[in-house]
């Protein structure tokens, strides 16, 4: 979340509104303003802040101040324990939310893979996008990291997916021509004492291993007639 916050963006996301009041309740001190800020942030981000100080301290007396708290008092909101699950849970059911589930999360996958990743693949973009999918879907998005691991495992998939489906469409002969160009010429080369690669009065042979592939893509060098005929043959081999 972003750590500057303008009056207008604050009004607009922050502000609590007769049924946000109606939730908090009779609540008081730390455990009011813990509850208020938890409320704005998941009907917000669709999750729970993972971390006390992931909520910036403008936003914080932002909250504050609508519920009649110090803003001080929101250090001692104890962020783990029976508390602060039992606000999630009553927030997430007040909502219409549920934790999402390993089915949820397969799902989310699929709709990744037919919907966004043939035209995206900026994992910045496809993590928005999957927030608002969560949300859209009334669940609980997972942690940062379970995230990011569910869109590149989508992504993964995909791509597998692609290859397999652009290979099958290929003609046997091109699949053939192909793997040829993956096909390693190995090359003896010996190594000279003047070279100073190895021990005096020994010697050494080195070898080299170099796909067709690879040669395709060296540099020309310089320019010459032999440059030319050795480009026209990797043209040929394309």
């Amino acid at each position: 979340m972003k750590r500057q916050w303008e009056n207008e963006e604050l009004i607009e996301h922050w502000i609590l509104g007769p049924w946000d009041l109606a939730q908090v309740g009779n609540k008081t001190g730390a455990t009011r303003l813990g509850f208020a800020v938890l409320l704005k942030f998941f009907q917000r981000e669709g999750c729970f802040p993972f971390f006390k100080n992931e909520v910036p301290s403008v936003v914080i007396s932002f909250v504050a101040t609508q519920v009649d708290v110090a803003p001080a008092l929101y250090l001692h909101y104890a962020w783990t324990g029976r508390t602060i699950e039992y606000h999630r849970a009553q927030i997430r059911k007040a909502l219409g939310f549920r934790e999402y589930i390993g089915e949820d999360a397969e799902r989310m996958q699929q709709w990744l893979i037919a919907e966004l990743l043939p035209q995206e693949h900026h994992e910045e973009r496809l993590r928005e996008q999957a927030y608002k999918w969560f949300k859209r879907e009334h669940l609980e998005a997972p942690t940062s990291d379970r995230l990011t691991r569910i869109i590149r495992s989508a992504l993964y998939t995909f791509e597998q997916q692609l290859y397999d489906a652009t290979l099958a469409r290929l003609p046997e002969a091109s699949q053939i021509a192909l793997e040829a160009l993956l096909q390693t010429e190995i090359a003896a080369l010996e190594v000279s004492e003047d070279q100073g690669q190895v021990p005096p009065d020994s010697q050494a042979i080195k070898v080299q291993t170099t796909s067709t592939l690879q040669v395709i893509r060296q540099d020309p060098g310089r320019v010459g007639l032999a440059t030319m005929l050795e480009e026209m043959a990797k043209l040929r081999r394309i």
